[in-house]
Order: C-alpha cells, then structure tokens, then sequence
C-alpha cells in the first residue's frame, strides 16, 4: 500500500466521492424494492448509509463486475471509514444530514450535499495526513 501522503488521501477520497455518485446515479435509475430496504436497513447508522451507498446500488444493480471492482475499491478505503470520522472535524452533521436525504429518496439533494461535503473533506487533507503520519510513526516506534 502506498504511504499516507497528501496525494494520496486525495486519490483515496477522490474515489470514494466518484463512487458515491456513481451509486447516486444508479440509484436514480432504478427504484426497485429491494433498493428500498437497503436504504432502511442503513437508516439507523448515517455513517453506514452513506459508506454502504456505492455498495447497495452496485449489489442491487445486478452487474457483477462492478459489484467486485467496488467491493475491492471500498476494501482500499476501509482506513476511511475506520479512522476518518476520529481524524476529521465534527462531521457527524454532515453525515446525518446526508444520511437523511439518502433515506427520504432526495437523490439530487444527496448528490449536491455529497459534492459540497467532499469540498469540506478535501481542504482538511494536510490534516488528517499529518495525524495519519503521526499515528503511524507512533505505532511503529512502540513495537
């Protein structure tokens, strides 16, 4: 895996934002039930919702190529999910706010929620790189 530098968290949270709208997209294809219930299921855990989203649509949408290459795509951006929110400014509004719009089928809301959140994201990169950087070298210093 590449190191943690600021190109790379771009990289990373470039794909994770492209293939979050490709979800938006399919979503705003199709309004199967089984689309529907997926978006329950995730409606009590924002985070969830809005980290399962490009993995619902690629599930339901019945391509298997895609279903794999975003599974592997989103097994890349676990580190994301796992210690994004910790790293990150509170950004839980952000996530309830896009999470609701998900549930209630606002897709166009979602997807310019979504692009202006990325923004958001974008500008704490150094950040989050910073912290990443740091919690790695002491991770490795203690072994």
């Amino acid at each position: 895996m590449r190191p943690l530098t600021e190109s790379t968290l771009q990289d990373l949270f470039a794909v994770r934002e492209a293939l979050q709208l490709i979800a938006i997209r399919f979503a705003q294809i199709g309004n199967s039930a089984a689309l529907r219930e997926a978006i329950c299921q995730n409606a009590a855990n924002p985070v969830a919702a809005i980290d399962g989203l490009f993995r619902d649509i690629a599930v339901f949408s019945g391509h298997d190529e895609l279903s794999q290459w975003i599974e592997r795509a989103g097994n890349r951006l676990a580190f994301l999910r796992e210690s994004g929110t910790r790293l990150l400014p509170n950004v839980r509004p952000d996530q309830e706010a896009m999470a609701a719009l998900w549930i209630n089928g606002d897709l166009q809301g979602l997807e310019a929620h979504l692009l202006s959140f990325g923004q958001t994201l974008r500008q704490h990169i150094p950040e989050i790189a910073a912290q990443l950087r740091t919690k790695r070298h002491s991770t490795m210093s203690s072994t």
